[in-house]
């Protein structure tokens, strides 16, 4: 079962491209033998906050896709999500050099740039702008309303 654990500091390049952190490929590589194709985009729970990218694992994006895919094509949720993932999200692929391509339009919202924080989220990783992230992190701590809502699952 894939387990994306810790923070890493990496830099964007100037063509927009971020290397794989190792330690995150090697567990990609070893839950899921040796595929790394990825969709890089928004994570939908969160797509109102612009500072946060998200890169899937394709095999996780598409167990996304399929619970969306038994919605109606009417719900206004799905729609939404769908334009979102299409206008933001793209299937990436790692080259030799295990660095992918971030498109200009996330990069440009999230102001990706130079120095980010990669997050592993189990099944998932964060990509932040370190500045931000770090913003983020001193505003928003565990308070005892998250830590009540963590006891109900023995966390």
């Amino acid at each position: 079962m894939l387990r994306l654990r810790g923070k890493i500091l990496a830099t964007v390049d100037n063509k927009g491209q971020l290397k794989l952190p190792a330690v995150f490929k090697v567990g990609v590589e070893s839950s899921y033998n040796k595929k790394t194709e990825f969709f890089c985009g928004y994570h939908l729970a969160f797509f109102d906050d612009l500072s946060t990218r998200c890169l899937y694992l394709m095999i996780i994006w598409g167990s996304i896709e399929a619970n969306l895919s038994v919605i109606s094509g009417t719900n206004n949720a799905k729609r939404r999500s769908l334009e979102v993932t299409a206008c933001y999200g793209l299937e990436v692929d790692i080259d030799s050099k295990d660095r992918f391509l971030i498109l200009q339009v996330l990069r440009g919202s999230a102001q990706l740039k130079d120095e980010v924080v990669i997050l592993g989220q189990i099944d998932y990783l964060d990509i932040c702008k370190y500045n931000l992230f770090n913003q983020r992190i001193a505003a928003d701590s565990l308070d005892a309303d998250y830590l009540a809502i963590l006891a109900e699952f023995g966390i």
